[in-house]
């Protein structure tokens, strides 16, 4: 009876160490694949928190190109309402030049016209000049003759 209590103990014995070296062997797995685990996360951890950072510097920079574009087209339709502004100065302006330059013109014109006429009437004056220095002239010889 001993001696079947000794096999059994025995057998019990290997069972009971085959079943500790099976586990033994899974824990190792699971504490390498714990390892692999922990790492994995670590890299993963490590990268989400590079994500977040630069999603928050990107976030910051497009905040901040967004406030630049708004003061750019403010001051692009400052600068359209300047231009605007001396466009209708430059035709207001184009407008009352080409005016003068009608009236000018004008003036020019009646200048001429009436210098025109007053040589014509010089010209007449200088004519009747003429004959009446020739009919004196003719009044003169009769007198004498």
């Amino acid at each position: 009876q001993n001696r079947q209590l000794s096999k059994s103990l025995e057998q019990q014995q290997k069972s009971f160490d085959k079943d500790l070296s099976e586990l033994r062997a899974q824990l190792g797995q699971e504490m390498v694949s714990s390892t692999e685990n922990k790492s994995k996360y670590m890299a993963i951890s490590e990268q989400y928190q590079d994500l977040k950072t630069k999603f928050a510097v990107m976030e910051e920079m497009w905040k901040t190109s967004k406030q630049q574009i708004e003061r750019l087209e403010e001051e692009v339709a400052s600068r359209q309402a300047q231009i605007d502004k001396l466009e209708q100065e430059r035709d207001a302006s184009s407008k009352r030049i080409e005016d003068m330059q009608n009236r000018l013109d004008l003036k020019e014109q009646q200048q001429t016209e009436t210098i025109r006429s007053m040589l014509t009437g010089q010209e007449l004056q200088t004519e009747r000049m003429k004959k009446l220095e020739k009919d004196k002239e003719n009044l003169t010889e009769e007198m004498k003759s």
